[in-house]
């Protein structure tokens, strides 16, 4: 049952009502709905979260038109191991730091989904190397 829920469509819709909901949690305009509530959280938490989960999405539609089993086996050999790692990564990094060259959570949570966007591309031409595009591509 749970294998039937793991869509790519499923996936992205959860992404974009969760990146619309952290946007509305973050947007100076609804201040008076978070001001006491999650007001020492946005460049801590909600931020880096929020470009985590915004940049996941160009990955997910690259291998949204694939069919099932490769994006069940990116899911398992890719963003398992990549999004534990992310997120390790990204909650180390400092806040605030006084250097010129510093990078903060937020900067840090794009340069690692941009690396997962990588890793998908090379995933996807390494799997349809040797088939026709054509065959790689259609739903099954």
């Amino acid at each position: 049952m749970f294998r039937k829920l793991i869509k790519p469509t499923n996936l992205l819709i959860f992404i974009v009502v969760f990146d619309l909901i952290i946007l509305f949690l973050t947007e100076p305009e609804f201040k008076s709905f978070n001001n006491g509530l999650l007001k020492g959280y946005e460049e801590t938490f909600l931020e880096p979260l929020f470009y985590m989960s915004a940049l996941f999405i160009p990955s997910l539609l690259l291998i949204i038109f694939a069919k099932r089993n490769l994006f069940i086996n990116w899911l398992k050999y890719i963003v398992s191991w990549y999004m534990p790692i992310t997120i390790l990564f990204v909650s180390q990094t400092k806040v605030y730091t006084s250097s010129v060259m510093s990078i903060d959570r937020t900067l840090a949570s794009v340069y690692w989904m941009f690396g997962l966007f990588f890793i998908t591309v090379l995933y996807v031409l390494v799997s349809i190397k040797g088939k026709k595009i054509k065959a790689v591509f259609l739903n099954e």
